[in-house]
């Protein structure tokens, strides 16, 4: 958002700069000779390319940052002190769930409330039924601060491990 307004502003005073050193040649392009459309057309421009600059350096996640793995590399890193997280329904839960899970349903309103007694320094595990809504919650989860977020890409779809009822 912050290099959102920069850009506005810095493209805003790129638009004066033109009108004003520059301008039009022939005086017949109506942006270059009037230093308000001048200066609106520069905002309109910095923003978009520094909204999109914002987004090429974070990666297109925004202020998240996490990463999605493979069924393998999942089962890998189950291995220590970690979370694992099952954001699923409790139906979906009860139906089957990756053993040592905990149920935190991202659908549900009090989602973040649940994740803030958790250990931010624990990486956590997280998947749902194919990868959707467990992205969802991987992003929720690194914004709060949580340091190492794993996503089960394609979620119990791809799970080829022990299940526990």
């Amino acid at each position: 958002m912050t290099i959102s307004i920069v850009g506005t502003i810095a493209g805003a005073a790129a638009g004066y700069a033109y009108y004003y050193y520059i301008g039009c040649i022939t005086g017949t392009c109506p942006i270059q000779t009037n230093p308000w459309l001048s200066t609106l057309f520069g905002a309109i421009i910095g923003f978009l390319i520094f909204s999109e600059v914002s987004k090429y350096l974070s990666g297109g996640k925004g202020s998240t940052d996490f990463t999605s793995v493979n069924v393998e590399s999942f089962k890998e890193h189950m291995n220590g002190d970690v979370i694992i997280m099952d954001v699923r329904s409790e139906g979906e839960y009860n139906g089957g769930h990756i053993p040592g899970a905990i149920l935190v349903d991202v659908t549900k309103g009090d989602f973040r409330e649940k994740i803030s007694g958790l250990d931010k320094n624990k990486p956590v595990l997280v998947y749902c039924r194919s990868g959707n809504r467990s992205v969802t919650a991987s992003k929720i989860l690194s914004k709060e601060g949580f340091g190492t977020v794993l996503n089960l890409r394609r979620g119990m779809l791809e799970w080829d491990g022990e299940i526990a009822k």
